[in-house]
């Protein structure tokens, strides 16, 4: 993701060193020109960034929800207010939950 966030900075600072180099010499389609190509690349690197923020973000609740809980599932013997907390080594500990 950083690639694309360097991408977008140089667009930004690109259009700050258009405002102070003299175009007046440029044409008046040029101006336009590269107006359009840096509003077109800047907003597609921002919503790049947003795809991969995203991306990210349905990932991480995928690998939240994946995870094994006791909840719904609870055996005869076991309590209502019991859920299984997995630790490092993936031994399932009792806890018990006060509601």
């Amino acid at each position: 993701m950083l690639p694309i966030v360097w991408v977008r900075n140089a667009f930004y600072i690109a259009q700050i060193v258009m405002l102070y180099y003299n175009v007046n010499n440029w044409s008046r389609t040029t101006n336009q020109a590269l107006a359009f190509l840096f509003i077109i690349f800047g907003e597609l690197s921002n919503l790049a960034i947003l795809g991969l923020v995203l991306l990210g973000a349905m990932s991480f609740g995928k690998t939240v929800r994946d995870r094994p809980t006791s909840f719904g599932r609870h055996s005869k013997g076991a309590r209502a207010s019991s859920v299984s907390r997995y630790t490092r080594d993936d031994v399932s500990a009792k806890s018990e939950v006060v509601v």
